[in-house]
């Protein structure tokens, strides 16, 4: 497979954004040479952009965001569960988005000192736990599951012109054990091999 040859997005004086350079952007340069001099490859699975909160969760199960919010309205606390890299965090951004401040979201809550975790418990505050394993006593708001129709979805949507074969995919994510995060991770080096 052939090294990644993208370009960074420029701004043009039109307030618009290309992709690369063309006469749209030609303004900004004296000509094409120099746009070219200044081009800069970009890998569409750097972390920037697919980090949570860039991509919006994609549901499989026809569960919504909205759906998700009436829940979290008759709880004062709830839990989001699901393994390492299986979106998450990319959920509790969809879900803040729409909330605002009304919900304490707490991504990682494992990782809190005991005496924290236990004031959030009391359900003092409304929260949405992020938690690997589900908690006993408090509900589940959702369950996050790897999917790989919907990696290839973001695959896709990452980079339109890709050109991996559905088998690379399904080795790739599977390799990571249904971890989007470290399925990009692989297809970012994938990217970069010189061929």
């Amino acid at each position: 497979m052939k090294p990644l040859r993208l370009y960074r997005r420029i701004s043009c004086s039109d307030g618009s954004e290309q992709r690369g350079f063309d006469k749209h952007c030609s303004d900004k340069f004296d000509s094409d040479e120099a746009a070219e001099s200044v081009a800069v490859p970009v890998n569409p699975f750097a972390t920037k952009f697919w980090l949570a909160g860039v991509l919006e969760y994609r549901f499989t199960d026809g569960e919504s965001a909205g759906t998700l919010l009436e829940k979290i309205r008759q709880h004062r606390i709830c839990q989001i569960v699901g393994p390492k890299g299986s979106g998450k965090s990319t959920l509790i951004q969809t879900l803040r988005h729409c909330c605002g401040d009304s919900v304490c979201f707490l991504d990682g809550f494992e990782q809190l000192p005991f005496y924290r975790r236990f004031g959030y418990r009391l359900g003092w505050i409304r929260c949405v736990l992020c938690v690997h394993r589900p908690l006993w006593g408090i509900p589940v708001l959702y369950r996050t599951v790897p999917d790989f129709t919907v990696f290839r979805q973001l695959v896709s949507e990452l980079y339109p012109q890709s050109r991996f074969d559905a088998e690379t995919l399904r080795r790739v994510f599977s390799g990571s054990g249904g971890n989007f995060r470290t399925a990009f991770f692989e297809l970012y080096d994938i990217l970069i091999k010189p061929y």
